[in-house]
């Protein structure tokens, strides 16, 4: 990589990061303005809350991790070699942030919401455009994460649904309770895998396979799809069903609503098992039990 590239890629690497801990920010904000709102409810003496409206403060926090989130998805769709210079790469990504839009961004929004949006897209149109040269070299790298286009989602799709027959909901939700699993699935208890050391593992038996990047393709309009770096592999609901996977389709996580988690592959399952020996304590039992 040469000098010129080198930029290139830390100027996009401090518009993920701007994004990323702005966010962390504001998000920090909001649970302490609604953690306040709760105090004052209890001094008050009043049992349930009877206030529903948002305060000017609130409604002018929320929509700006919401649209630094929508930013940060954008610019990820891009990678530094889509840039054929430094200022090319500054005018990109701050178009970007000027226009990015999310499920959570969109009209109608009140004048707070949109005033608080259009702040935070001027502060990060101003970041990457003014961004000191001689500072490029300092910046710190992150974990490779691109925003895959609405084309790759549909072939991922249409490969889990050939390959894995997923259809929407996938195993233990998509057949009655007690049916047979895909060749060599099994549904786990979903909480064991909020555990950052099973997370390691998991992640230690994926890479035994030779998989350094892997797909994440979610449920929902308001969460991006994206190609991720091993190192970012989390495979938990949060609100919105996910699905793994690499290049070759062999193995598949799936993390559903009803708080399970599928293991999938002739080749991950016994590995896990391998590697968990405490796997047969956590299968899954069903969402009524």
């Amino acid at each position: 990589m040469n000098a010129s590239a080198d930029r290139i890629e830390a100027l996009h690497t401090a518009a993920r990061r701007y994004c990323f801990d702005r966010a962390a920010q504001w998000s920090a904000r909001y649970d302490e303005l609604l953690a306040a709102k709760e105090q004052g409810r209890r001094h008050s003496g009043l049992l349930e809350p009877i206030e529903l409206a948002y305060t000017d403060e609130e409604l002018a926090t929320f929509p700006r991790y919401q649209v630094l989130h929508a930013i940060q998805a954008e610019i990820e769709a891009f990678v530094p070699s889509d840039f054929a210079s430094l200022d090319e790469a500054r005018e990109l990504l701050a178009e970007a942030g000027l226009s990015a839009e999310s499920l959570f961004t969109r009209p109608p929004t009140g004048e707070i919401e949109r005033e608080a949006m259009a702040d935070e897209r001027r502060l990060f149109a101003a970041y990457v455009r003014e961004f000191p040269e001689e500072k490029l070299s300092t910046v710190e790298t992150l974990s490779y994460r691109r925003t895959l286009t609405e084309d790759e989602r549909r072939r991922i799709l249409a490969q889990l649904r050939q390959r894995w027959g997923v259809d929407g909901y996938w195993y233990p939700l998509d057949r009655p309770l007690g049916d047979d699993p895909p060749p060599f699935a099994h549904a786990f208890d979903a909480e064991p895998f909020f555990d950052p050391g099973l997370q390691r593992v998991l992640r230690d038996v994926v890479g035994a396979l030779g998989v350094t990047r892997l797909w994440e393709v979610r449920e929902l309009e308001s969460e991006r799809d994206y190609e991720l770096e091993l190192s970012l592999f989390e495979p938990v609901y949060n609100g919105s069903e996910g699905f793994w996977t690499a290049r070759s389709f062999d193995w598949l996580v799936y993390a559903s609503h009803e708080s399970s988690v599928t293991i999938a592959g002739a080749e991950l399952f016994p590995a896990l098992q391998r590697a968990w020996p405490a796997w047969s304590e956590f299968s899954y039992v069903g969402w009524d039990a």
